[in-house]
C-alpha cells in the first residue's frame, strides 16, 4: 500500500481451510524463478527466489512486480510474511501504465501492530482495498510470521479473507459512486495481478489462482432476490430473505428450488448453518431433482449432497442415504457457525463432493436413479437457520 498521510485507503479482498484458491487452482508461481512475472517502473533485481520463497528486498528497482498475464475474475490465494514496521500489498485488476493503487485496486498489507502505523485509518490495515475499504475486524498475526490471503473478485464483487476469516466484502459498484474520483481502478474488470515494493522486505510463497470464466459459470443466485428461485413450503411456515447478500432461511421445513434444471454440471456454494434452539444445524444442497408433485413428501426425488456436521452416519459432504462405496464422506472438522465451502461435481452416474477443498464423497450410482433436475437448498428444521452466498453453477457437456 501506499501511505498517504492526507488520505484514507483501499482494501481488497478466500478459507483456515479457506486459505487456498479452488480445486482447480494453477500456481502462479512456480518456486523456483520468476518465469510469468515482470518488473514495473524498473527492472526487476530486486526481487528473488530462494527455497520456494519470493521476496522483495525493499530496495531501489522494481516498484512493483506483476504478472504478465491479465486477469479479470479469479480466486487467488497467497502466504505472506512481513517484518517488523513492514509494508507491502496485492494490486488486481492493475493496468500497466499508471499507479496501480489508485488505476487498478490494491489490497493492503501491513504490519498492523507496527509502532509506525498506530495512527492510520481503519482503511490503511491489512486486507483493506486501500484508501476505499476498511477490513470489518483486524485478524493478522505479529510481524515475522506467517499468514494467508485469499481475494475472490468476480463480476463487480470482491471478497478477501485474512487467515480464513473475511474481513472485506464489497460491491465494487457502489465503492465507485463513491470513491471513482479518487480510485478510478475501482471501475476495471481486468488488469495485472502484482506484488508491492513499499521500500521494505516482504515475502510471499504459494501463490495460486483460479480463473472464474463467466461464460463457464452461471450464478444461481444473484446476491439480490429470489429471481430464478422457486420456494416451497413444507410442514411449517419457513422465511427466506436475502440480507447483506446473503440469501438466509429459517422457521421450519421447506427449500428453494432453482427454476432451471441441469443434468452433468459442477456447482459451487457457501453455506453456514446454525441452530436458535438446542439443535444442531442442519441443511443440504439438493441436485437433479424431479418437480416436487407429492406434498405429502418432504423432499422431491433427487440426490442431496449433506450439510450437517454432526451427523456421524452422513457428516457433511455426503451424498445422503446412498448406500454405495464412496458416498459417505469423511468428517472433516466442520462447525455450526462457520462458512462452509462445498463443491459438486455430478457427470453421468459419477456423483463426487469436495469441503473447504477437501475430498469428500466419490460414489457411482449404479442405478443411475436421477439424470437431470432442479438444484434444491433445503431448510430442514424449525429452529435452524441456514445460510447460503455464493452459489454458482456450470454445465458440463459430455464428449
Amino acid at each position: 500500500m501506499k501511505i498517504m498521510l492526507t488520505t484514507s485507503l483501499l482494501i481488497l479482498l478466500t478459507f483456515a481451510a479457506l486459505t487456498q484458491a479452488g480445486e482447480n487452482s494453477k500456481p502462479l508461481f512456480n518456486g523456483k524463478d520468476l518465469e510469468g512475472w515482470q518488473g514495473m517502473q524498473g527492472e526487476a533485481g530486486n526481487w528473488g527466489v530462494k527455497d520456494g520463497v519470493l521476496s522483495g528486498t525493499g530496495g531501489k528497482g522494481a516498484q512493483w512486480l506483476a504478472t504478465t498475464d491479465e486477469y479479470d475474475d479469479f480466486d487467488l490465494s497467497l502466504e505472506f510474511k512481513l517484518p517488523k514496521n513492514g509494508n507491502s500489498g496485492v494490486f488486481i485488476r492493475a493496468p500497466k501504465a499508471g499507479t496501480p493503487y489508485v488505476d487498478g485496486m490494491e489490497i493492503q498489507l501491513l504490519d498492523d501492530y507496527g509502532e509506525k502505523w498506530k495512527n492510520l485509518k481503519p482503511a490503511q490495515f491489512t486486507g483493506a482495498i486501500y484508501a476505499v475499504e476498511a477490513p470489518s475486524r483486524r485478524v493478522t498475526r505479529p510481524a515475522g510470521q506467517w499468514q494467508t490471503m485469499r481475494i475472490l473478485c468476480a463480476g463487480r464483487k470482491c471478497r478477501v479473507w485474512v487467515n480464513g476469516e473475511q474481513i472485506i466484502n464489497a460491491d465494487l459498484d457502489k465503492l465507485a459512486k463513491t470513491h471513482g474520483r479518487k480510485v478510478p481502478g475501482l471501475k476495471r474488470d481486468r488488469g495485472l495481478i502484482g506484488l508491492q515494493n513499499h521500500g521494505d522486505p516482504a515475502s510471499f510463497r504459494n501463490i495460486r489462482i483460479q480463473e472464474l470464466k463467466a461464460d463457464d459459470w452461471i450464478r444461481l443466485f444473484n446476491g439480490r432476490d429470489f429471481d430464478g428461485w422457486r420456494e416451497n413450503k413444507f410442514k411449517h411456515k419457513p422465511e427466506w430473505k436475502v440480507i447483506d447478500g446473503i440469501l438466509t432461511g429459517h422457521g421450519g421445513q421447506g427449500y428453494l428450488s432453482s427454476l432451471e434444471e441441469f443434468a452433468d454440471f459442477e456447482l459451487y456454494a457457501e453455506a453456514r448453518i446454525s441452530d436458535t434452539g438446542s439443535r444442531r444445524g442442519n441443511s443440504g444442497i439438493y441436485f437433479r431433482c424431479a418437480p416436487h408433485l407429492d406434498k405429502e413428501q418432504e423432499f422431491p426425488p433427487g440426490y442431496e449432497a449433506q450439510l450437517d456436521h454432526g451427523d456421524n452416519n452422513n457428516p457433511t459432504g455426503s451424498i445422503y442415504a446412498l448406500r454405495v462405496k464412496g458416498a459417505r464422506a469423511p468428517k472433516l472438522g466442520t462447525k455450526d457457525g462457520e462458512w462452509v465451502r462445498m463443491r459438486i461435481r455430478a457427470v453421468g452416474n459419477h456423483l463426487q463432493t469436495w469441503v473447504n477443498g477437501k475430498p469428500a464423497a466419490d460414489c457411482r450410482d449404479p442405478e443411475s436413479r436421477h439424470k437431470k433436475g432442479s438444484i434444491l437448498l433445503q431448510m430442514h428444521h424449525l429452529t435452524g437457520k441456514v445460510e447460503f452466498r455464493e452459489v454458482r453453477i456450470r454445465k458440463i457437456e459430455k464428449k
